[in-house]
């Protein structure tokens, strides 16, 4: 059975499993296609520049609350020593 029906006058519907392979096909050939252009990018030194750049700032926003949360953990570690300790 191809999957399609058709009636006279009407346009030809696609059955719900041929539709889900062919968006299935659609997905990998556009996910292959992405991937292969951020590879291809990945690779020009100044597109690598620019997201060592992005990473930076990045890095230098988050820098505080990682520090507080390295803080917090080393706090949490000590106490948690001691109890064990106690016991």
């Amino acid at each position: 059975m191809s999957g399609c029906s058709i009636e006279a006058d009407k346009k030809p519907e696609l059955s719900y499993s041929l539709w889900s392979t062919w968006m299935g096909t659609l997905n990998m050939l556009f996910r292959r296609i992405l991937m292969t252009a951020l590879m291809t990018a990945a690779r020009d030194p100044a597109v690598q520049k620019k997201a060592g750049e992005a990473a930076g700032k990045a890095l230098n926003v988050v820098r505080p609350s990682l520090l507080a949360a390295s803080r917090k953990a080393g706090e949490m570690t000590r106490k948690l020593s001691e109890n064990i300790k106690k016991q």
